[in-house]
């Protein structure tokens, strides 16, 4: 199966890329400018020529930076559009594509005052715009049939 990755260039994504070619595993990658421009026939050409099997969204708000929380809170329009506005765009592509979809979130959904691990029959309660716009992008996945919404709370390799 040929996977559909955007947001490649943030950490996690480099890593999952250097283990797809560990592994010999086919993929493309949904150029930023093309998801950012919102081309959808744009999106929609990629998608008929390389015919994946899957979309992983990987997509995020400053990706590279440990300030990100802090970021968010300056410039809230910004980390809109990188998780609902984008979120958006992917979850429509996947639709019209019917390909299954894997959502990379952020344990920021939640308010952290909880003493043990969250699991997903917790409710959500975010306390900052990242997570208020990361939930936002999860309702936006959330409207597909076939969906999966991965919350982590560290970068991991």
């Amino acid at each position: 199966m040929k996977l559909l990755i955007a947001g490649a260039g943030s950490p996690v994504g480099k890593e999952l890329i250097y283990q797809l070619k560990e592994q010999d595993v086919s993929y493309c990658v949904i150029p930023d400018r093309l998801l950012l421009s919102r081309d959808q026939p744009g999106l929609d050409q990629l998608v008929k020529r390389h015919r994946p099997g899957q979309l992983i969204n990987l997509h995020q708000f400053k990706p590279n930076s440990q300030l990100a929380l802090e970021r968010a809170e300056t410039q809230p329009e910004e980390c809109a559009q990188s998780h609902v506005h984008n979120t958006r765009v992917l979850t429509a592509l996947a639709g019209r594509h019917d390909l299954p979809l894997l959502h990379l979130s952020t344990c920021y959904v939640f308010d952290g005052e909880k003493r043990l691990a969250y699991n997903e029959q917790d409710e959500v309660n975010p306390v900052g715009i990242y997570g208020r716009t990361a939930l936002r992008g999860e309702r936006e996945v959330e409207n597909l049939e076939r969906s999966i919404i991965l919350r982590t709370g560290w970068l991991f390799g």
